[in-house]
């Protein structure tokens, strides 16, 4: 009879173990900090995202600033000959 109890908890813990680790067993506490990091991991992702869209801007106009000030060079260039 011992035998089939220590393999039945065997078979409990196993089955226990598998289901902690889907999240079967997550209190309030650990579904709301779930909750709130998946919250922050899209502000996040959000923010990354708008400044990639200002940094590609900034390269925009520095190429056109270089671009000016070349063309600015060369026209004080032949002003002086």
């Amino acid at each position: 009879m011992l035998y089939f109890i220590e393999n039945n908890m065997t078979d409990y813990f196993l089955i226990y173990e598998i289901l902690g680790e889907v999240g079967i067993f997550q209190n309030k506490f650990q579904r709301d900090v779930s909750s709130s990091l998946k919250q922050i991991s899209s502000a996040i992702h959000s923010i990354n995202n708008n400044l990639e869209r200002i940094n590609s801007k900034l390269n925009y106009q520095n190429l056109v600033l270089t671009y000016n000030t070349i063309q600015l060079h060369n026209i004080k260039k032949s002003l002086k000959h």
